[in-house]
């Protein structure tokens, strides 16, 4: 992108939009992105293409008698970042890392994915939130499809809630869309129906 095209876009409210895959990706910036279609540029994961596109219908930002342009840009995740594990470096006699007894001792930790680390998805999502006002999650709407949509909130959050402060509620800048077809109709049907995400439901 051109540093022209760069500075038209200075003054627009920015969107990122994250799937589950890149393909459901496209489709929804094929969808959302009109007669035109999307802009295809890479990221910080080259596995992970940035599909870009403007418009006035982001309804959180837009009333009826305002129209505000906004810049959208639509990437993806390649599943779950982040799997639990068990914490062997706490041992103190590593040799005995092989006793099942030690698992109900043993602390749980968070890591990265070995996919996701490999495809720099957390820095490739940081990278984006870094330059986004608002983050709608399209990820799917089952559990482990919540769980993967608080797994990128935990990564953008506090980029989106810092860029997003004017708002009076930071939270009002995390949305999530629910759809239960990749289809046009229903992906243009749950961008104008946008609901806040639910916790509960990811545990």
């Amino acid at each position: 992108m051109t540093s022209q095209s760069k500075n038209s876009h200075s003054d627009k409210v920015k969107i990122l939009m994250v799937a589950e895959k890149p393909s459901i990706a496209k489709s929804i910036a094929d969808a959302l992105s009109g007669n035109r279609g999307p802009y295809q540029r890479r990221g910080v994961s080259r596995a992970l293409p940035v599909y870009e596109f403007t418009t006035d219908r982001f309804l959180p930002v837009n009333g009826e008698n305002e129209k505000k342009q906004c810049l959208v840009r639509v990437t993806s995740v390649v599943g779950h970042i982040y799997s639990l594990g068990f914490d062997f470096d706490s041992q103190k006699d590593k040799e005995k890392k092989n006793d099942p007894r030690d698992y109900f001792r043993l602390p749980v930790t968070k890591k990265e994915e070995g996919t996701s680390s490999k495809l720099r998805v957390v820095d490739h999502l940081k990278a984006l939130a870094g330059d986004s006002d608002h983050l709608v999650l399209w990820l799917d709407c089952d559990p482990e499809g919540e769980n993967i949509a608080h797994e990128v909130m935990a990564v953008t959050r506090r980029a989106i809630h810092s860029n997003g402060s004017s708002s009076s509620d930071s939270a009002s800048c995390i949305h999530r869309a629910k759809f239960s077809a990749i289809t046009p109709k229903a992906i243009q049907d749950a961008f104008s129906t946008l609901e806040e995400p639910d916790p509960d439901l990811s545990r």
